[in-house]
């Protein structure tokens, strides 16, 4: 028996013709419901605001002689989902797209990783970021939390 409760989160593809590496991406819609339904994002807590606001950074980092930057690209995809709630991520694929939409041509995926686009997104990585800190003493980490 699956546990937990469940989504299927549509999704669509977009093309970046003048892209070297990535040609198609894959977008999601947490967002999307149907006519007097809830969508995910309007079921899901999107927690409290704990990112630090960007005037803030900027302004911290004008009064040291040293800046760090991290590109934090791929942090969404570090971040487990739990069992119980990989059936909120569920989407529908099909094989072939050029044959219609019988039961043999789709396939049912479900998200391991925290997806980009869902409203705890951004949350979920932070508070993921401060426990990783947390566990991991170091001296940098506290002028981190700082700024």
């Amino acid at each position: 028996m699956q546990m937990g409760p469940h989504y299927f989160i549509p999704h669509r593809v977009i093309g970046k013709l003048d892209s070297l590496t990535t040609k198609l991406r894959i977008v999601l819609d947490a967002s999307s419901h149907m006519k007097n339904e809830l969508s995910l994002n309007d079921c899901i807590h999107s927690g409290p605001s704990i990112l630090k606001s960007i005037v803030g950074i900027l302004l911290s980092a004008r009064n040291t002689p040293f800046l760090m930057v991290a590109d934090l690209e791929k942090a969404f995809d570090q971040v487990r989902l739990q069992a119980q709630h990989k059936n909120a991520t569920k989407f529908l694929w099909m094989k072939s797209p050029h044959s219609p939409p019988t039961p043999d041509n789709i396939k049912i995926y479900r998200f391991t990783r925290l997806p980009f686009g869902i409203t705890s997104s951004p949350f979920l990585l932070a508070i993921k970021i401060m426990r990783y800190m947390e566990m991991a003493s170091e001296a940098i980490n506290d002028k981190i939390a700082r700024i």
